[in-house]
Parts: structure tokens; C-alpha cells; sequence
């Protein structure tokens, strides 16, 4: 099918955008050594037995003009792209981090100019700024952080998905490839949209991408990129996938939801808070006993191995910039609001759990999960309206 070729192509991307990181991690980030594994990808895509292929190959038509709608809309909306190559924000940063990778193959990097300053000229040039014993420096370059002024290692403010397709689309188109990578992650993310719309509504689901496509957001983030494109992409690859897992039981899908959602904090730090709500379907899927081998090795087991390497990534690779954005947002009602979306999903479970858990009636918290009793429907819309009050107010009341 359609959504078929599209899962496929985005588990190629999310399998892709790990090994990036992994190779950016040991300096190692070749056209060469990155593309090494894509053709075994893709035979193993193409040739191990999927649910969705049990009846054969089918075209929706329905599902292909909303994608080619998208392609037109992209290519007349989301280009010719900004020049952002002397731009001090985000999306400077991000096209220099990727031609930075492309070029020398790893995310930092040691400046000589820094390492051959004296002590003193040094701390005055570059004043520490975080106010924490591993303070780092702002800054070599706008966006590049000076690790410590001794080392002169410079590490972007940036998180590193995006930056990996930065680098691939510079070696593809050099500086007019780097700066569309992020129009091309935008056009995706508007077709994996259309194909979660269809996912829960049938066919009239499909509009949600051309109508995502022409709205200011897209256009704007597909023209000034940043981390949002890739992260667009990790989010609705995981929320695609886990749709179809539900659905279906593929493990191709649960493969998909683990690496879109595990890939999401890796593409923008923010995100961390998505294992807030994983969290409760973990929990919803044990106390339902729903959780099986397959669910622990095609979706928990990567989901973790990710959450893993985001851990080891953050604290090593990328602290400055990791430790800057939980400074930054942290005492902001940003961040209140985003401690407070996971908190409040975390005091439910509780509140589930001390009500009936230690009450020893197993069938009964497993009867309010799925909604089957009156408390269970309660808490439904209970969720439901706080779900919606907190989107309000992230969209319209929060200030910036």
C-alpha cells in the first residue's frame, strides 16, 4: 500500500538518522560509511513478511493524490528557502553545525584560535555564562558554545537529528542542499500527517496534510529551518506507527513508533517530555495485560536502547547545549507547563494505582483503563478536558 511505502521510508529514515549520530559521535560522519548500511535496510524492508502485504499489493488512489497534493504545495510554498548562512539564530546555527559535519565528519570540534590565546585573554573574550561549576562559554561563533576555555572545544547549540540531515543534504547540493533540508523534512512530515489523519478519521483524514502544508507554520519552519522539521517527522513517524501497531500488531509499526518517538528528543531537547505519555501507555498496557514479547522487543526494547543514548549523548556530546535548555526553560512558565502536562499524567497513575492496586483488585483498575465502569469514563474526560485546557493555553495564554 501507500502508507506501506511511506512507513518503510520513514523506519529507513529514523534507522538513517540514529546511524548519523552515531558516526557524527566517533568523528566518523563519510557519505561513504553513512550510506553503508541503506541497501541492507532496504532489503530487509522489502523482503521479510508484513502484515500489511498479507493481501497483496493495493494502490489507494485516495491516499496518493493527497500525497502529490502535498508535493505541489511544498514545492510552490516551502521554496526557494532563506538564506540563513549569516543568520545569529537557530537556524544559522543548525546550517553551520551540518556543514561543519558534512565537512569534518563529527559534531565538535577544537578551535586553534581559543587553545592558542593566554589564560587571561581568554577569560576575557569568553565570560562563562550558566552560572553552574560546569559552566561552559558563550560563545566562539553565535550558536557555539566553548565547552571549557582550556579544551577550546566548540559545541553547537543544536540537537543533532536535523544536523545529520544538514550534513547529508550539503553533500548532496553543497550550501543550497543544506539550507532545504529542512523544507524537504517539512514536506514529509506534511504526508506522514495525511496518513495519521486517515489512520483515525478514513479518507477525510487524508486532507490534514495539504491543509497543514499551507498553513504559516509549515510554510514558515519549511523556509527558516530548524530543529522543528526533523522533529515533525520523528513525532508523526511515532504517532503513525503506533496508530497501525494497535491496529494491526506489525512489528514493522512498532518499530516505527519506537524510533520516531525515541528520535524525537534527539531532534529537539524539549521533546524529553514524551515519555511522559509513553510512560502511561506502558502502564495502561500492563495492568491491561496487553504487554506481550512482541510489544517488549519491537517497541520498549528500542524505545529504550534510544532513551539510552539520548542519556549518554546529552550528558556527553552535547551537555552545554542540553544543560542550556533545561537552564532556560526550567523556572519559565514554559517549563512549568511542560513539568506540569507530566506531572499531572504521573499523579494519575498514581492515584489509579493507590486506589485499586494496593486494594488487590487487579480487574478492576483494568476495567477503569479501558473506560468499562463510570470512574474510568469520568477520568476520560477528566484527561480529555485537561488535555485540551493545557493546549489552550500553551497555543494562546502562555507568554514567551
Amino acid at each position: 500500500t501507500v502508507e506501506g511505502l511511506v512507513v518503510d521510508g520513514g523506519l529507513g529514515w529514523a534507522v538513517l538518522s540514529w546511524w548519523g549520530i552515531l558516526l557524527a559521535e566517533a568523528g566518523q560522519f563519510t557519505p561513504g560509511i553513512f550510506l553503508a548500511p541503506a541497501g541492507l535496510l532496504a532489503v530487509a524492508l522489502w523482503t521479510v513478511p508484513r502484515s500489511d502485504r498479507s493481501g497483496g499489493w493495493r494502490i489507494d488512489a485516495a491516499a496518493l493524490v493527497a500525497l502529490a497534493l502535498v508535493a505541489v504545495l511544498a514545492g510552490s510554498l516551502f521554496f526557494p528557502v532563506f538564506d540563513v548562512q549569516l543568520e545569529a539564530r537557530d537556524p544559522g546555527t543548525y546550517f553551520h553545525a551540518g556543514r561543519q559535519l558534512a565537512r569534518h565528519g563529527e559534531i565538535n570540534f577544537i578551535d586553534p584560535t581559543v587553545t592558542g590565546l593566554g589564560p587571561e585573554t581568554r577569560a576575557a573574550m569568553f565570560p562563562p555564562v550558566g552560572g553552574h561549576e560546569r559552566a561552559f562559554h558563550n560563545s566562539r561563533y553565535p550558536g557555539f558554545y566553548l565547552e571549557t576555555l582550556e579544551s577550546g572545544r566548540v559545541v553547537p547549540q543544536a540537537a543533532p537529528v536535523f544536523t545529520v540531515w544538514v550534513g547529508v543534504g550539503y553533500w548532496v547540493g553543497g550550501d543550497r542542499g543544506a539550507l532545504g533540508a529542512g523544507a524537504v523534512l517539512m514536506a514529509i512530515g506534511a504526508g506522514l500527517l495525511s496518513l495519521l489523519g486517515a489512520a483515525y478519521a478514513g479518507r477525510v483524514g487524508l486532507a490534514a496534510g495539504p491543509l497543514f502544508a499551507t498553513g504559516f507554520v509549515a510554510v514558515w519552519f519549511a523556509k527558516y529551518s530548524a530543529a522543528e522539521a526533523a522533529a515533525l517527522v520523528a513525532v508523526l513517524l511515532g504517532c503513525l506507527g503506533m496508530a497501525r501497531y494497535r491496529q494491526d500488531g506489525d512489528r514493522f509499526h512498532a518499530l516505527a513508533a519506537a524510533l520516531g518517538f525515541g528520535l524525537a528528543p534527539l531532534a529537539k531537547a524539549e521533546l524529553l517530555v514524551i515519555f511522559f505519555p509513553l510512560a502511561a501507555i506502558l502502564f495502561v498496557d500492563v495492568v491491561t495485560r496487553r504487554l506481550n514479547t512482541r510489544d517488549f522487543v519491537y517497541l520498549w526494547l528500542p524505545l529504550g536502547l534510544l532513551g539510552s543514548h539520548l542519556v549518554v549523548h546529552a550528558t556527553g556530546w552535547l551537555w552545554p547545549y542540553y544543560f542550556d535548555v533545561a537552564r532556560q526553560y526550567s523556572p519559565t512558565p514554559i517549563g512549568l507547563y511542560a513539568i506540569g502536562t507530566g506531572a499531572a499524567q504521573l499523579g494519575i497513575l498514581v492515584t489509579v494505582l493507590v486506589r485499586y492496586m494496593f486494594a488487590g483488585q487487579f480487574e478492576s483498575i483494568s476495567a477503569f483503563v479501558r473506560g468499562d465502569n463510570a470512574e474510568g469514563r469520568a477520568a476520560r474526560w477528566l484527561v480529555a478536558g485537561a488535555a485540551v485546557a493545557l493546549s489552550a493555553y500553551g497555543y494562546w495564554g502562555r507568554p514567551y
